[in-house]
């Protein structure tokens, strides 16, 4: 119960376990400018630049794209006008999932329409990580440009693969207790299943990415259909800026 004239509740958060390094009586991880706890239980990220009126749109867009018109994004706006957002089957789809719309399903599915709702913090342009960051275990930031620029990836990587990888990494950190390692891990296997590839973690010799700077190339290899491919990321300010793929025999 919430005492407005104190600005304090009297109860625990139920979920006050999901957000251990919080007092258990804050609201909205005391960050209520950004996030909204639409049912004293949970909490919602919109954008994490107040300013960035495209992120949730582009967001939204890759999610049905990569769902193929099989589901669609359900929103429903909160009173102060931050979407809540599920996924609904479409009754007059046509035919059946392909293997990658399957899987990106099966791998978001629990985000949107579980019991839990997961805090997706979503960027467009972020110098501060490349494509996503759950590295305090509390909310999954997403960079939107990061993602959009991996369907330039000719199917070893994409923003299905990428997005799939991300919201399923929040899910597993925030209501299946992982740790984001864990979390991460998990999401590799994600995006495996969705891109039909095996992303091999321990070859990136090529790399000249510097972490300080936030620039250079990352060099990734994948096989898929038995071949091997080395995709290169440059990244400029920690923003991926190009994506080449090259096969080798």
């Amino acid at each position: 119960m919430y005492d407005a004239q104190i600005g304090r509740f009297h109860v625990h958060d139920r979920f006050a376990d999901k957000y251990v390094n919080f007092n258990p009586y804050q609201y909205a991880i005391n960050n209520p400018l950004k996030y909204v706890d639409i049912n004293g239980d949970s909490v919602i990220a919109v954008t994490m630049n107040p300013n960035d009126k495209t992120s949730t749109g582009e967001f939204v867009g890759m999610v049905n794209q990569a769902l193929g018109g099989f589901y669609t994004v359900q929103t429903r706006i909160a009173e102060d006008g931050s979407p809540v957002m599920s996924l609904a089957e479409n009754k007059d789809a046509k035919g059946s999932m392909n293997s990658q719309q399957q899987a990106f399903y099966d791998a978001v599915n629990g985000a949107f329409n579980g019991a839990n709702d997961v805090l997706i913090g979503l960027d467009n342009g972020s110098s501060q990580y490349i494509i996503g960051d759950n590295s305090n275990g509390q909310v999954q930031k997403i960079d939107v440009a990061d993602v959009k620029q991996l369907d330039k990836g000719n199917g070893v990587v994409s923003s299905a693969a990428a997005l799939g990888h991300e919201i399923n990494e929040g899910y597993q950190t925030q209501v299946k207790g992982m740790s984001p390692l864990q979390a991460h891990d998990q999401g590799i296997k994600v995006e495996n299943s969705i891109n039909g590839t095996t992303r091999n973690e321990n070859a990136r010799q090529n790399s000249t990415y510097d972490p300080r700077t936030g620039n250079g190339t990352i060099s990734q290899q994948y096989n898929k259909e038995g071949t091997r491919y080395i995709v290169d990321f440059n990244i400029i300010k920690k923003n991926i800026a190009n994506v080449t793929v090259t096969p080798k025999k």
